[in-house]
């Protein structure tokens, strides 16, 4: 039978939990999660286990974390990458419930987690998908995990893939390019994938100018921030698509393709900016951002 990995200090990240669940749950609440905590660690039954994940949303509520820049340093040291920024109470408390079940067993803590996709709401399923990067055994969570980002369910597949580091961690490079195509296809935002630059490649830059030539023939309108997912891997057909895109009528795409191009490390991307001079300025004085265009700031149309 394997050990239990822990992908964190356990206890740690228990006591930041219930730190944060005082601030945006009932008194009452958190003092049914302790005595919940408790009948777990002291070897409660499974039924008393599913029975108060099932209670939580009732006891805590599902109103959002009122996290402070401090907690989410701390998130951050946490657990590298690890951004509880969308986490609501009842997901919060479902972790750690979650983290005091025995992972003695490997199988069976992988029954649980299989019980509560099978049989729990969907609720249930995003505070899953939620805790992935908490969880032991990780390597285990790989199959469903995977699942959560083929479903139609965009609730769920946020859930995985925003503020989330477990997929940049654990899914390979066609698991992981499926993963943003999905994303551009569904409008999520890029910015929320962690570990973007980290696992760029080359097969998925080719991927996305394929994605934006269907979306163009189609008349549908390009993501702006779909070639952030590139990288540094820009290169050959690729920059000569972005190229064309630096004179096109489309203002904020026209500023998608500098940022690109200004990341590329093929030769040619230089020289296709550089005709461009407004926008490489503007980038190198960081005015023109990746950040910036997807929060729409003030004053980047004017640089565009």
């Amino acid at each position: 039978m394997p050990q239990p990995y822990h992908p964190v200090d356990t206890q740690h990240v228990l006591a930041l939990l219930r730190q944060w669940l005082k601030a945006a749950a009932p008194p009452e609440g958190v003092d049914w999660l302790d005595t919940m905590r408790d009948a777990l660690n002291d070897g409660a039954p499974d039924g008393v286990f599913f029975s108060g994940f099932a209670q939580v949303p009732k006891r805590v509520g599902t109103g959002m974390l009122r996290l402070r820049p401090d907690d989410r340093a701390e998130a951050e040291r946490a657990r590298p990458g690890w951004r509880p920024t969308l986490w609501t109470a009842d997901q919060a408390a479902r972790t750690a419930l979650l983290l005091v079940y025995d992972d003695s067993d490997a199988v069976a803590y992988s029954d649980m987690l299989n019980h509560i996709l099978r049989s729990g709401d969907r609720a249930q399923a995003a505070a899953l998908y939620r805790a992935l990067p908490l969880l032991p055994y990780p390597e285990r969570h790989l199959h469903w995990a995977q699942e959560a980002l083929r479903a139609d369910d965009r609730a769920l597949f946020e859930a995985a893939a925003l503020f989330n580091p477990y997929p940049a961690d654990h899914f390979d490079e066609a698991g992981w390019n499926r993963m943003i195509l999905k994303a551009a296809f569904l409008g999520v935002p890029l910015a929320g994938v962690v570990g973007l630059e980290r696992r760029a490649n080359v097969v998925l830059a080719h991927e996305l100018r394929d994605f934006a030539r269907q979306r163009r023939e189609s008349g549908r309108r390009v993501p702006i921030d779909m070639w952030q997912a590139a990288g540094d891997k820009v290169g050959n057909h690729v920059v000569d698509e972005l190229a064309a895109e630096l004179d096109g009528p489309d203002v904020d795409m026209a500023m998608a393709a500098a940022l690109a191009l200004a990341h590329s490390r093929d030769p040619r991307a230089a020289e296709a900016l550089s005709k461009r001079p407004e926008l490489a300025d503007a980038i190198r004085r960081g005015q023109l951002t990746w950040e910036r265009l997807s929060c729409g700031s003030p004053g980047l149309r004017a640089v565009g």
